[in-house]
């Protein structure tokens, strides 16, 4: 058999190769993106095996929310018993927060800095020497520093993160129903 390539730039094998002569074999579909194949798909899973949109916007926006927190470790571990304590689906509430991980990374210091400030800081050390000078005053005093600094980034967090689950879970319910299967 000689293949050819067809009009996606793959390659398939000629018309009526395949045994069956009414209709050429189809090229492989694109490959899903990675937004697709991690969070797109598994929520459609879920959905697909009757968990309803409200529930699931809300077990998600528990875990994205929490995934916002400017303290890594924690969320994991609230978001577990949350979503136990409540009866949500854990495998839902932890994709809302492994979703929320880039901007975690992102937000973390500047929810930290303008904690601090707020607190009566001065705003976070980004130079070199300062955060050696933090590190020569001693352990307990730069752990002392560190914990301002979290704690304040936390407490920004819990400023913002109320506004933006009340604005967002409209949204996600009415994603959640668009993306739902119809019942046949």
């Amino acid at each position: 058999l000689q293949y050819k390539q067809n009009a996606h730039n793959t390659m398939a094998l000629p018309h009526g190769a395949s045994g069956s002569p009414e209709a050429p074999q189809e090229s492989k579909p694109a490959k899903a993106s990675l937004l697709q194949r991690r969070v797109v798909i598994p929520l459609k899973n879920y959905l697909k095996q009757g968990m309803e949109p409200k529930t699931m916007a809300m077990a998600f926006l528990i875990g994205a929310s929490l995934g916002l927190i400017p303290f890594p470790v924690i969320a994991t571990i609230i978001c577990t018993v949350l979503a136990l304590l409540f009866r949500y689906n854990l495998g839902v509430v932890q994709l809302g927060n492994y979703a929320m991980y880039p901007f975690q990374l992102l937000l973390m210091l500047p929810l930290m800095d303008l904690g601090n400030r707020w607190l009566g800081g001065v705003g976070i050390p980004f130079s070199y020497d300062d955060l050696e000078r933090m590190a020569d005053a001693g352990i307990w005093s730069f752990t002392h520093t560190l914990q301002q600094y979290i704690l304040g980034g936390i407490m920004v967090w819990a400023v913002l993160v109320v506004p933006l689950v009340f604005c967002t879970y409209p949204l996600l319910v009415g994603a959640f129903r668009r993306m739902k299967p119809t019942a046949r």
